[in-house]
Order: C-alpha cells, then structure tokens, then sequence
C-alpha cells in the first residue's frame, strides 16, 4: 500500500491530533462544516456547495472535512493523490506549512489546492510567492444569469425563447417527475443518449460521473426542498434530465448544476427542449425568489457558447487552482 494512501492521511489526521470527520452524506454537521468553507465568499462559484460535494467530488473518491491548526480544507483522496479542495485560511503561509508537512508525510511532489475563488486568490498568491507555485485557471467563465430577465423574456431578442416556452411549457407538452428508484433507469437512459449524440464533442468522457451524480442526489436529497432532481417526459417518452437548487449561503442564488435535453427527432428528441428546461428552470426559481443563478463554464464547445449566451449572462465568474512543488 502506498504512503499517500486513505489509511496513511488518517494516521496522519490522527498523530497530529486534527479534527476531522466523513464527507460522506448530507448531515446536519457535514453540511453545516461545508458551507462554513464558503461563508466569506462575495459569490458563489459553481462547486463550492454540499451537493457538488457529496456527488460529483466524491466519485471514486474518499473525502474528508479537515480542521487544521490555521484553517479548514476538505481533502479529497483519489488514485494515490490528495487534492486540497477550497481550502478557507485563518493563517494562509501557516496553513500551506500544515498542507506541505501533510503531502510530505505521504511522500507527495506536489500540494494541490484547488477551486480557489477570484477573491481568495490574491491573498494566497501574496503569501505563496516564495515557493515553487503555480496558478492555474480552472473556470475561467463561469455563467451568471439575471432570473427576472430571463422570466419575462421582453424584446425582440427573446423572441424565440418565447415561442419555445409558448409551445412546450405553457401548453403543457413536457412533464417534469423527481427521479425515484421507479424511473431512474430512465434518467440514465437519458444521458446516455445525450451521450451518444453529444458526446464527441467534448474532451472529457464524464457518462460514469454523471449517472453517479444523479444516482446519489436522488436519494441524498429526498425531502429536501432547496433542490430538484428531475426527469423531463413527454408521454412516456424521456427527454431530459435537470438539476437545479438554491445555493447555500446565498438566499437570492441558484444553480443550474445539470439540464441535458434531447432535441433532434431523429434521435427520439423534440426540437426546443432543451430550451424548455432552462425555461421551466428560471420560471421555478423566479417563484422561489431568486435573482440570479451560476450555471457553470461557458465552455469552448460551440453549441453550448451558443446556447448559454442566448440568455444574455450578465456576469462571469473565476476560480483557480494552485500547485506548489515539493
């Protein structure tokens, strides 16, 4: 077994008497040490939320919430290597000390922070300057959207996003289910056929993640009002599937954190849904209150540019990770 193992950190953990406990389901203490990790932030970047979390960051991971002497991190164990996830600092060179004698302990080259915000950066470029750093852009534009703009839909220039919600919400074509163990093979039935048609399009193959993701919210987040987990029919036919919920932390926020639609006939689609599921989207959280949602990067893929600028972002937002060589 290597020295960066699960077991090897926990020794570590252990020795040095650091508090720590399991990321490993929604509990009151889980959720509560999560959102504490982002409570300083201006605006809420797209994975710093127990839902990201608890699903996406925890495929084949181990993951654990960490108080160390001068700040909180969540560690993030995978494939022999630790990963400092969003790390909040009371002493930012005193915690990279704690974070280094970590890494060293299990004979690491590198210490990895990542998803720092665009405003946490500068205070940990000001104390890392001396080490062998480098910073690295992980989301350059994340997608920020006005929720009252997008339900009014007014103008000339969403005249077509009015046609579309026209056509398949108000006249009721599509059904909007919570995916349940009695339909879940259909949700995943549906991403990978998204999959299937969209796929080669992107660099990275994220079909096992993302049926994880949608796998664990199901159950995690049953009675849980903030979030949707949903299927979108037509009939008996899937069509897509969404996730969206209101942010910790920020009252007036929302994510868009999964919306795949299939709109080509020819691959059992219909034309405009996956309009129509960022449409329903605005509409729900505009009920709940909310102002603005993130909807994640913009992306270098043509055709998602194109659709997430049909709705007129009114902000981008960054973050970055950070590697310091050992």
């Amino acid at each position: 077994m290597k020295t960066n193992s699960y077991s090897g950190t926990i020794k570590y953990l252990n020795e040095n008497k650091l508090e720590f406990i399991e990321l490993d389901c929604p509990s009151k203490k889980v959720i509560t040490f999560i959102k504490n990790l982002y409570s300083d932030e201006p605006f809420p970047i797209f994975e710093h939320n127990h839902y990201h979390i608890l699903s996406y960051l925890h495929f084949q991971s181990k993951i654990l919430g960490v108080n160390f002497n001068n700040g909180s991190t969540i560690l993030v164990i995978k494939d022999n290597k630790l990963i400092f996830f969003t790390p909040k600092s009371k002493d930012i060179k005193k915690l990279v000390s704690e974070f280094i004698s970590l890494s060293s302990n299990l004979t690491l080259s590198e210490v990895c922070i990542l998803n720092l915000s665009k405003y946490q950066l500068t205070g940990w470029q000001n104390n890392i300057q001396e080490l062998n750093s480098n910073i690295i852009p992980r989301s350059k534009e994340e997608v920020v959207y006005d929720v009252t703009k997008l339900t009014n839909l007014s103008g000339k220039n969403f005249a077509k996003l009015r046609n579309t919600k026209n056509k398949l919400l108000i006249k009721r074509k599509l059904d909007f289910i919570d995916i349940d163990q009695g339909n879940i093979e259909k949700a995943l039935g549906v991403v990978d056929l998204w999959d299937k048609i969209q796929g080669h399009k992107y660099k990275n193959k994220k079909v096992d993640k993302e049926k994880f993701v949608i796998n664990t919210l199901s159950k995690f987040t049953e009675g849980d009002k903030n979030i949707k987990v949903q299927l979108v029919l037509s009939g008996n036919k899937a069509l897509g599937v969404i996730i969206y919920f209101l942010i910790p932390n920020w009252n007036e926020w929302g994510e868009i954190y999964m919306a795949k639609g299939i709109n080509r006939a020819p691959e059992g689609g219909m034309h405009g849904v996956s309009d129509a599921l960022y449409l329903k989207i605005f509409e729900e959280f505009n009920n709940k209150g909310v102002l603005w949602i993130n909807d994640g990067e913009l992306g270098s893929e043509p055709g998602t540019r194109e659709h997430k600028m049909r709705f007129q972002p009114v902000n981008l937002l960054q973050s970055f990770d950070i590697q310091i060589k050992l």
